[in-house]
C-alpha cells in the first residue's frame, strides 16, 4: 500500500511540473529581440504604455495607441531610452521607459521581426551627444564620405556649432545630405543630417520636422536655429534645427 501511494505520489508531482511549461512557440516568442509578454498595460491619450517580460527582464514601453491586453505578445522597433521620464498624464515617473516608433501584438509562433527589418534592426542615434541610444527603422546609415555642394547664399553645418550662440531664434537654410532617421518619436520626426564639414561630434545635425524623408536623401533644408535645448530628464541638445521643413 505505501509504495502504491509513493507512486501516486511521483506521478502527480511530475504531472504538476508538466502542468506549467509553456508552450515551445511562446518561449520562443519570448527570447526573441524586441518582443516581450505584456505584464501590465496603461493606455493615456498620446500613448500606450506596456510593461513587458523580455525573457525575464521586465521593461516599459511608450508607443502609440495600441490594443494589447495582459498575456499579449508584443514585438516593437525604433526605441528610444528615457531615463527618469515623468509622464504628465500619469503623474508617474518612470525610472526607465522605452519610446517607441512602431508596436503590435503578434500571434504565438508567429515571425517576431517587424514588417521590412532585419532581425538585427540598423542601430542609429538621433541624440547626438544626449547618450540616448535609439534604434530607427529608416534604412542604412550612409557610408561614404559626405561631401555635399554648399547651397549659395546658405550655411554650413560647421558655421551652425561656431556660430549657434549668435545665430539663437534665427531661421536658415542649407544643403545636407540624411545620414539617419527616426519616426515618430515624442510627437515628432528626428532626422540627422550632415554636409561633410565640421569635426566630430560637431559634423552631425539634428533637426526635428513633421516632414518625412529617407536616409541617404540630399534635402535643401530650412529651420530654426535653437541652442542648448533641454527636452527632460536631464538631455540637452548643444545644437538644434527646429520646424525643419524641405521641398
Amino acid at each position: 500500500m505505501n509504495k502504491a501511494i509513493l507512486l501516486l505520489l511521483i506521478i502527480g508531482l511530475y504531472g504538476c511540473e508538466q502542468a506549467v511549461e509553456a508552450p515551445a512557440e511562446t518561449v520562443v516568442e519570448v527570447i526573441q529581440p524586441n518582443t516581450g509578454v505584456v505584464l501590465e498595460t496603461i493606455a493615456v491619450e498620446s500613448y500606450t504604455y506596456s510593461r513587458l517580460d523580455m525573457g525575464g527582464n521586465e521593461v516599459w514601453i511608450a508607443s502609440t495607441p495600441i490594443q494589447v491586453s495582459v498575456g499579449d505578445v508584443v514585438r516593437f522597433s525604433g526605441e528610444m531610452v528615457m531615463n527618469d521620464f515623468h509622464s504628465k498624464e500619469l503623474d508617474r515617473t518612470f525610472s526607465e521607459v522605452l519610446f517607441v516608433s512602431t508596436a503590435e501584438p503578434v500571434a504565438a509562433g508567429a515571425s517576431t521581426t517587424p514588417t521590412g527589418q532585419s532581425a538585427s534592426p540598423q542601430v542609429t542615434d538621433p541624440h547626438q551627444g544626449m547618450n540616448i541610444p535609439a534604434k530607427t527603422s529608416a534604412g542604412p546609415a550612409v557610408q561614404e564620405p559626405i561631401n555635399v555642394q554648399a547651397l549659395e547664399g546658405g550655411i554650413t553645418i560647421a558655421t551652425i556649432f561656431a556660430e549657434h550662440e549668435q545665430l539663437e531664434g534665427q531661421e536658415v537654410s542649407l544643403r545636407a545630405k540624411v545620414t539617419k532617421f527616426s519616426s515618430n518619436l515624442l510627437g515628432k520626426n528626428w532626422i540627422t543630417l550632415q554636409d561633410g564639414t565640421g569635426v566630430e561630434p560637431d559634423n552631425s545635425l539634428v533637426v526635428t520636422t513633421t516632414e518625412t524623408a529617407a536616409v541617404g536623401d540630399e534635402l535643401i533644408v530650412k529651420g530654426r536655429v535653437k541652442s542648448n535645448v533641454d527636452i527632460g530628464a536631464g538631455y540637452n541638445y548643444k545644437v538644434l534645427l527646429e520646424e525643419a521643413r524641405w521641398h
